[in-house]
């Protein structure tokens, strides 16, 4: 999902195919709602000293003069664009704030979490919104930052492996002995937190990342 607000429409609310009216605690809150609610395509947020409160429609309004005058509101209107693994030769294609263009899909840049519920790249997540969903970075590994032993696994129980330990963000799959074993290391940190040495390059490694809720 992406937004685009619309400065032609600021400053304006409107009562027309009006979807839900209710208080949200910031914009992204209201994105959110948006997102899940079938057949929301545009909302607005007024932002005021009792709260934000947010509107979502089931048409977008392309005209001002179809609203009412209303200050510290501002309009967005949703596109579901499914960008995510899109394959890509720039990162310009992808169009997602803190996405890259890596090994030639669209992907969030490495450490950066993808949002299940909004689409969008987040910077964090919090342990208990971690998902079972991993996305692959090929070429890549984190050294030394391993969570305990590495584990010798073929590449799907690695994954799931990854998916199921909660302490888990991130593991890499990674050829040993010139190819005859492969190991399975999970850790607690992302790209993100660790050192830029440690964000390594390898032909015969891929590096898995935990999605956020």
């Amino acid at each position: 999902m992406l937004l685009e607000k619309r400065a032609a429409q600021e400053n304006y609310i409107f009562l027309e195919n009006l979807l839900f009216e209710s208080q949200a605690a910031s914009a992204f809150g209201c994105a959110r709602f948006c997102w899940k609610t079938p057949a929301c395509v545009m909302f607005t947020v007024t932002v005021t000293s009792l709260g934000t409160t947010c509107r979502g429609h089931t048409v977008v309004m392309t005209s001002a003069s179809q609203g009412n005058w209303t200050a510290s509101t501002s309009m967005y209107i949703t596109s579901n664009l499914d960008w995510l693994e899109r394959e890509c030769s720039s990162d310009a294609e992808c169009g997602v704030p803190l996405s890259e263009c890596f090994a030639g899909r669209c992907l969030c840049s490495p450490g950066y979490y993808f949002s299940n519920s909004t689409g969008f790249c987040l910077k964090g997540c919090a342990q208990a919104d971690l998902q079972a969903t991993l996305l692959a970075y090929p070429g890549y590994f984190i050294y030394n930052n391993n969570i305990g032993n590495c584990f010798l696994k073929s590449r799907e129980d690695c994954v799931t492996l990854c998916g199921q330990r909660q302490e888990a963000r991130s593991c890499d799959y990674q050829a040993m002995n010139g190819g005859g074993q492969w190991n399975c290391c999970l850790q607690a940190v992302t790209k993100r937190d660790v050192q830029p040495a440690a964000w390594r390059v390898s032909q015969t490694a891929t590096h898995y990342h935990k999605t956020c809720v």
